[in-house]
């Protein structure tokens, strides 16, 4: 049945829906979807087309597809020089701090990058691989750092057990440890940076062009220390010769008086190569205070003032 009039309101009777007898589906659907047409776009518009012609008409008045928007812009990530990014695991290494590192090297100064962290190094191809953190970019790079303190978070008045082994985080404050500063240095020409700042943000620097300590038999006393220069003062020269002392550990050395000496450690609250219990002090207490039980570089203010920063480093050459 067709329409009585074009552009005005069509009724379709719900026979126009109902198939003959005899009609194909197909052929059904196609005239229902003419008719569809018809009152969907009116006559005008369906007359003198074939059904291919209105089929594709009608799918021009579908709903265009929804707009995916691209997906959102980030930032590229920053750029770790902590994170591994060797892609062989053989590669890969675990110290006791459970930190990654790229390496091994035989040196700091043999790392490529030259990115400051932590990192692996095997000195010695016979030895384990050793954790350790480089400095690459002050005073020409390739120093290896034995000592970090900077805001007291790690108890430096320990026994000589810990001071042998090492204690503290690479990436915060920590002791490398008398064993491998000890192996480190016996081998080869070694020099020694040290670097401080007060609690003002004054920054100074010992430099050493030679430096060396004994085994554990020789309490892993200060054997050799060379020329000086910078800013900071001759600090350690007071120093030199001296065995390492720590809280329980003396190195059992006796005065012409055939008395034990006494322990600067316990007085000073710290650890170090002792001599009358002055002058230096890099492992005694932490704080913005004056007295010689703090940590102190006599010669940098000429005064027993508590230092903010110190970290010393060694390299080889």
């Amino acid at each position: 049945m067709a329409p009585s009039e074009c552009g005005s309101s069509i009724f379709f009777p719900l026979d126009v829906f109902t198939p003959v007898e005899g009609m194909s589906r197909s052929r059904f659907f196609h005239c229902a979807l003419a008719v569809i047409l018809i009152h969907v776009i009116g006559c005008s518009v369906v007359a003198g087309k074939t059904f291919e012609d209105l089929l594709t008409e009608l799918r021009s008045y579908e709903e265009p597809p929804k707009y995916d928007p691209p997906p959102k812009y980030e930032d590229p990530p920053k750029y770790d020089h902590y994170q591994h990014y060797d892609k062989y695991e053989k590669y890969e290494k675990k110290d006791k701090y459970n930190y990654c590192y790229n390496g091994p090297y035989k040196s700091c100064a043999e790392e490529p990058t030259k990115i400051s962290g932590p990192y692996q190094l095997q000195p010695f191809p016979h030895d384990k691989p050793i954790g350790a953190y480089c400095e690459q970019k002050l005073h020409g790079g390739g120093w290896l750092v034995i000592q970090s303190r900077f805001d007291g978070s790690e108890d430096f008045f320990r026994n000589f057990t810990d001071y042998k082994k090492g204690f503290g985080k690479l990436t915060g404050e920590f002791w490398y440890g008398l064993e491998k500063i000890f192996k480190l240095t016996a081998f080869r020409n070694t020099q020694l940076l040290i670097e401080l700042k007060n609690f003002k943000g004054k920054y100074k620097y010992a430099k050493y062009d030679e430096f060396e300590i004994g085994s554990e038999v020789e309490s892993y006393a200060l054997k050799k220390l060379g020329a000086y220069c910078g800013t900071a003062g001759d600090g350690l020269r007071y120093n030199h010769l001296q065995l390492f002392k720590t809280l329980d550990h003396n190195g059992n050395k006796k005065n012409k008086n055939k008395k034990y000496e006494r322990n600067c450690a316990v007085e000073r609250l710290g650890a170090w190569w002792y001599k009358d219990c002055s002058f230096s002090n890099l492992n005694g207490l932490y704080g913005n205070k004056i007295g010689p039980k703090y940590m102190t570089w006599y010669p940098f203010s000429d005064s027993d003032e508590g230092l903010a920063f110190s970290r010393m480093m060694i390299r080889g050459y």
